[in-house]
């Protein structure tokens, strides 16, 4: 799926809602398809916004790991994560940031969102709103 008809290439920051399925505790690390660009952008800002309170933890947790699939859909590059390891929390319904520090996305290629469980895991249930510009 591509992005918003009739905003190709305008200046300054846009925005994208991306509802995620459930991820159950239980659930074995699993990657998504989370979005698709036909252009070229530079990934601004990354905010989680989950539907209820979880808890980070050392031992038993999900790491959300952000990886570019490339153009062929075969990339592994990690480019940012968000570790629900113990002191980092989501408060259901707030917004959480998540570290971005130079990523630009390749024309026609995607992002995948994996799901890394670590322990017993953790339930996450987020959306994800991604803030880009085109290059």
């Amino acid at each position: 799926m591509g992005l918003g008809i009739g905003i190709h290439n305008t200046p300054g920051s846009h925005y994208v809602v991306l509802p995620q399925a459930v991820h159950a505790a239980a659930t074995a690390t699993e990657e998504r398809a989370l979005i698709f660009f036909s252009q070229a952008v530079k990934i601004i800002g990354m905010t989680l916004i989950n539907d209820a309170a979880v808890t980070g933890n050392d031992t038993n947790r999900t790491n959300l790991n952000f990886k570019d699939r490339g153009t062929d859909g075969l990339g592994t590059t990690e480019k940012a994560n968000f570790d629900l390891a113990t002191g980092t929390n989501l408060v259901a319904y707030l917004g959480k940031a998540v570290t971005i520090t130079a990523w630009t996305q390749a024309a026609a290629s995607a992002i995948g969102l994996e799901y890394e469980k670590v322990g017993t895991g953790l339930a996450v249930t987020c959306t994800i709103v991604l803030e880009f510009q085109y290059v």
